[in-house]
């Protein structure tokens, strides 16, 4: 969660999912295994 709120303070086109893509990217090469990153999800309306 650390992870996304980082991704969410960087400068840019704010669509929810894209820094949730990012950092889903990030932390599957430090844990290959879906349990770990896979119940995250974003919800709500995208502008």
């Amino acid at each position: 969660m650390l992870m996304y709120l980082e991704e969410l303070q960087k400068p840019g086109y704010f669509y929810p999912a894209a820094p949730l893509q990012k950092t889903i990217q990030k932390f599957k090469k430090l844990n290959p295994d879906p349990l770990y990153w896979s119940a995250f999800s974003v919800f709500g309306f995208t502008f």
